[in-house]
């Protein structure tokens, strides 16, 4: 669940797309990233936290293409 003010479309219905946006989203997988990274205990089932493609607006799709991107250099899961 992500809490955040975003700039708002005419309709006030869906974030504005343009730089703003972009910069919060960047800043929201940041802080997701580190979440993950600080999530104890680090066990197997933090597979469970990577966001999946339920959301289907353009928002949630570039956040998760922004956070899917920040794992591979994320130590959240335990070692082999």
């Amino acid at each position: 669940l992500l809490i955040a003010s975003l700039p708002l479309d005419s309709t006030r219905r869906h974030a504005a797309p343009g730089p703003l946006t972009d910069f919060l989203v960047q800043r929201a997988a940041d802080a997701y990233a580190g979440l993950l990274a600080d999530w104890r205990p680090v066990t197997a089932g933090a597979i469970d936290l990577v966001p999946g493609p339920l959301g289907k607006g353009e928002l949630d799709g570039a956040l998760r293409a922004a956070i899917l991107e920040r794992l591979p250099r994320t130590a959240f899961l335990p070692p082999a």
